[in-house]
């Protein structure tokens, strides 16, 4: 279904790229203005995972994952480590610098998100989240 020229895909895009732009103005002491969410899921995990992992938790392809490590790498924020069962694996983890950036990241999406829904009220929010859940789900089925 397309509203005027612009599929819902683009609007979701835009709406994606506007919270990011929103959370790195929260976040702006840090050094990183994207992949919030990649910290997030590091930090959830109990045990460094495999960037292939990463990439199925995030639904990112691989190849563009290793770009989204390899930035946040540069930036001191993740551990890159070789399986030495397996050279061609690599394990990610979260480094001092990247673990201290949680709490932040949890404070900036909570004011971001406040922010969000600030003129919505809660039962037409929640409508709205369970009507993205059943198009993922309806898409989801025709892959």
């Amino acid at each position: 279904m397309i509203a005027g020229n612009e599929t819902i895909s683009k609007k979701l895009r835009r709406i994606a790229k506007l919270y990011t732009d929103s959370l790195s103005l929260q976040l702006r002491e840090l050094d990183i203005n994207r992949y919030f969410d990649v910290l997030l899921t590091l930090s959830a995990q109990s045990e460094p995972v495999t960037q292939k992992k990463l990439a199925a938790l995030m639904h990112i392809d691989k190849t563009r994952m290793v770009s989204i490590v390899n930035y946040l790498n540069q930036k001191g924020y993740t551990f890159i480590q070789k399986n030495p069962k397996d050279r061609r694996e690599h394990f990610i983890s979260l480094s001092a610098k990247g673990l201290g950036s949680i709490p932040a990241i949890k404070n900036g999406i909570r004011i971001t998100d406040n922010m969000m829904v600030a003129d919505i009220r809660e039962e037409e929010f929640c409508g709205c989240l369970n009507t993205l859940k059943a198009i993922e789900t309806n898409l989801g089925k025709a892959i």
